[in-house]
């Protein structure tokens, strides 16, 4: 596996060294002074009730990466929102949360490889700790991944780290691992287990579990399912869809490049950009002012597939976070939106979204409300729950979380969702249903079993250039991530007979 160098982290350079104040943390008094009775108590115990309630020192991204990772190896809960709380709550500069988020984002997606790597480089020995496996882990996955800091440096850094924690015993662990790596380096970066297995050597070769793998084998050619893989191991890219109400995509690239950020359009939808950059987009003055919207460019060809026109009253049935239904806003102000999603909190996503943006044209409704009421709508837009593997490169945690069952149940759900929309559609109108997943259970074949069950629908390919590009004869986008450089995409448009 080659070494790749990471610009997320330019500028991180700071040798992972821990801080003085680090060092000193625990301290006690060299001599305790008993007073005599006629005597006040000397400043001395004074302090010291203040020194033993002092507010615990920031972590290091190092350490903190430690942390997140020993508690999510039992449990395996969403890391997005778990690093999102923890920069919260640490006062760190730019560069250190780039790499924190690098750090974090990269074990998780390579988790089973690592797994794989300490069994080997541990000699079979069982790991004596989450926090010891998390030490070694942040260790191996920075010296086979990542290039800005000496493997000296990376070792001292994790040894340190183990051996306060849980004492000399496991830092000495941690210590033989990463030494041993860095002595043998040519040896495993590329290593494999050689199985006849070959769900399982990819498995471990690109870290995914085995039984997508068996699927995966299943449904694409070799060469097509090692793009696949080796895609969603790399770094999302960052797309804003550009308002072309209130600038033009030009435009907006030039003030991006005059503020240091490069910007290129996209090659899959013209009014997208995609860009360079280490900050979190959000921050961005152009999406901030509701200039711009962080989408990818593949959740665009769904709003494009809708063809929204002047007086149409549209549903977004699963609009959380909202992108979609902007998208259609913008396309077409004339059109009335209704957006709702079974999750309130999501929901005020989408509240939030209007109101930064400014949207005239786009109301949210709870999502009881919409299911009690027998309002028809001239198109419903499903982006439906799904197992997400079309999105493990912006979700790596996701390949973790999931198990076969998800496969089956989430299509159930879809096949709930598309029934009732069904009934809410007016004769002439459409259903736009799209997934993130590459699960044929979840997408086609959903679509052909809807079909046989409600034969008014039918699916209609649009007159769109760009959509034109993608789409094959029936009409239907199907396209994986590295396909077209973004998330997996799958869509269709439905249209009921009049």
């Amino acid at each position: 596996m080659p070494r790749i160098e990471i610009t997320l982290i330019q500028a991180y350079n700071r040798q992972d060294t821990i801080s003085e104040e680090h060092k000193k943390e625990g301290k006690t008094f060299k001599r305790r002074v008993r007073p005599r009775p006629d005597q006040k108590k000397p400043s001395l115990y004074k302090s010291r009730t203040a020194a033993t309630k002092k507010e615990r020192p920031p972590l290091t991204p190092r350490e903190a990466v430690v942390e997140t990772y020993s508690r999510w190896i039992d449990n395996h809960f969403r890391i997005d929102l778990s690093a999102q709380k923890t920069i919260e709550r640490w006062d760190w500069e730019t560069r250190d949360r780039a790499f924190f988020l690098e750090m974090i984002y990269g074990i998780v997606r390579q988790h089973k490889r690592i797994e794989w790597l300490i069994r080997r480089l541990g000699g079979q020995k069982d790991v004596p700790h989450a926090k010891a496996y998390a030490c070694a882990a942040s260790g191996i996955y920075q010296m086979l991944f990542l290039d800005r800091v000496p493997d000296f440096a990376i070792v001292d850094s994790a040894v340190l780290i183990a051996r306060r924690a849980h004492g000399p015993a496991v830092a000495g662990w941690v210590n033989a691992i990463l030494r041993r790596l860095g002595r043998e380096r040519d040896q495993w970066v590329n290593a494999s287990p050689g199985s006849q297995d070959k769900s399982f050597e990819l498995s471990i070769k690109y870290s995914y579990p085995a039984w997508m793998l068996e699927r995966w084998l299943r449904q694409m050619q070799n060469k097509e399912l090692e793009n696949f893989l080796t895609w969603n191991n790399r770094r999302p890219r960052i797309n804003l869809r550009v308002n072309q109400q209130k600038t033009s995509v030009a435009e907006l690239k030039d003030v991006l490049s005059e503020n240091g950020i490069r910007a290129d359009i996209s090659e899959i939808d013209p009014n997208f950009l995609v860009i360079q950059q280490t900050r979190n987009p959000d921050t961005l003055k152009s999406v901030k002012d509701g200039i711009a919207t962080v989408q990818d460019h593949a959740q665009g060809l769904v709003a494009r597939l809708v063809q929204p026109t002047k007086g149409e009253k549209i549903l977004d049935l699963c609009a959380a976070p909202g992108g979609k239904a902007g998208y259609i806003a913008e396309i077409c102000p004339e059109c009335s939106i209704i957006a709702t999603d079974k999750d309130p909190l999501r929901l005020q996503s989408v509240e939030n979204l209007i109101r930064r943006v400014g949207y005239s044209n786009i109301t949210t409704l709870p999502y009881d409300e919409i299911l009690s009421n027998r309002n028809t709508y001239d198109a419903i837009v499903i982006d439906a729950p799904c197992t997400g593997t079309g999105v493990l490169a912006r979700r790596p945690d996701l390949r973790w979380r999931r198990d076969p069952s998800d496969v089956k149940r989430m299509a159930s759900v879809q096949e709930q969702i598309l029934r009732y929309a069904a009934n809410r559609v007016g004769a002439g109108g459409r259903l736009i249903y799209s997934t993130c997943s590459v699960e044929p259970e979840e997408n086609i074949e959903l679509i052909e079993k809807f079909m046989e069950d409600h034969p008014t629908f039918r699916i209609v390919s649009v007159k769109d250039p760009v959509l034109e590009k993608l789409t094959d004869d029936r009409g239907v986008l199907s396209k994986i991530g590295s396909d077209i450089k973004s998330d997996g995409v799958f869509a269709v448009r439905l249209e009921r007979s009049k």
